[in-house]
């Protein structure tokens, strides 16, 4: 039997996010996730507890942490760290594109 607690898998994650950069709405970002990856059903575990939470677009993300989804809306820890995950590899996607058309403020912030 497995004696993996929530908060051993339930990581602080730092999310860096720039004010230049336009991010995907909630609704986008999950409406892609679920077009990638069909039989996780994202939108229908996500959405309400981030929009709740006041998650508007990703870059939204760094107001709510993994122990408040879990805590809060009792959502399963593995799955809460997957979309994590997730939401990192866009952001960072999202950077590398941006590249060079980050202004100058933002620039210093990197």
């Amino acid at each position: 039997m497995d004696s993996t607690t929530p908060s051993e898998i339930l990581v602080n994650i730092d999310i860096k996010t720039y004010p230049c950069i336009l991010y995907p709405s909630l609704e986008k970002f999950l409406t892609s996730l679920n077009t990638a990856d069909l039989n996780q059903g994202w939108s229908e575990q996500f959405f309400k507890p981030l929009k709740l939470s006041g998650v508007r677009s990703l870059d939204d993300m760094i107001i709510v942490s993994p122990q408040s989804l879990h805590v809060f809306y009792g959502l399963p820890p593995i799955t809460i760290m997957d979309f994590y995950a997730h939401a990192l590899e866009s952001i960072e996607l999202l950077h590398v594109t941006a590249g060079t058309s980050i202004c100058v403020i933002c620039q210093s912030l990197r």
